[in-house]
């Protein structure tokens, strides 16, 4: 009896360790099973910082796909909660947002997010009325915007607070034509520096600030602000 238990038991522990070592082989095999252990999604992005015609030409594909025929309406870079006052020296971003129009009837807006160069986030919306195709043609790029805007405005510079560092957003002029407007501050107050998008030519230069501290207000998602009577 004693030497039958013996066998038993040998038997049942070669047979635990048998599928102990099948499991552990399929697990080597399993191309999923590394993917649960560490989900791509918790791997850290690497940065990839595009300039604004870059950036431009990734959204205008994405449209094409979204929508043939669908065009900018709207462009600009957004922060990080990692960025820092030097974000944006180069003229570049890592971050950019747009708006994309369906000219087509009924039409409809699509807000889309462009991070290190894939679309993360989409929203789509009917079309508002306010929002047109953006005009003529980009032949300058973010990087010679900011060297121009530097020596336009010299004691232009980065921003330390929302929107940290240079900002960059491509839109229409008050006289309707292409523009790149160049975000920074002015003695820690916004300040902004607007030129043609085809020629360079420098159309505003300009910053807020107030005697005695006060509230800024945009009511445009941020594209351009004003001062309120608020103190």
């Amino acid at each position: 009896m004693r030497k039958k238990s013996v066998l038993l038991a040998s038997v049942s522990l070669a047979l635990l360790v048998g599928l102990i070592g099948t499991a552990v082989v399929l697990a080597g095999f399993n191309p999923d099973a590394n993917s649960l252990r560490e989900p791509p999604l918790l791997l850290p992005r690497e940065a990839q910082p595009m300039t604004l015609a870059e950036a431009r030409e990734v959204i205008d594909t994405y449209a094409q796909k979204w929508q043939p025929g669908a065009e900018i309406a709207l462009l600009h870079s957004v922060d990080r909660p990692e960025d820092s006052p030097s974000s944006g020296q180069d003229g570049r971003r890592r971050t950019w947002q747009a708006v994309l129009l369906d000219i087509t009837p009924p039409g409809a807006q699509l807000w889309v997010s462009l991070v290190d160069g894939s679309i993360v986030e989409e929203t789509e919306q009917p079309s508002a009325s306010d929002l047109v195709p953006l005009p003529g043609v980009l032949t300058l790029d973010s990087p010679e915007a900011l060297t121009r805007a530097l020596a336009a405005k010299p004691d232009f510079a980065s921003a330390d607070g929302k929107g940290k560092g240079f900002h960059f957003a491509l839109e229409r002029s008050p006289a309707g034509s292409l523009a790149i407007t160049v975000r920074g501050a002015h003695d820690s107050m916004p300040a902004i520096v607007s030129l043609d998008a085809t020629t360079g030519a420098v159309l505003a230069a300009r910053s807020l600030a107030f005697g005695s501290g006060g509230i800024l207000y945009s009511s445009d998602t941020g594209q351009t602000w004003h001062a309120s009577d608020l103190t």
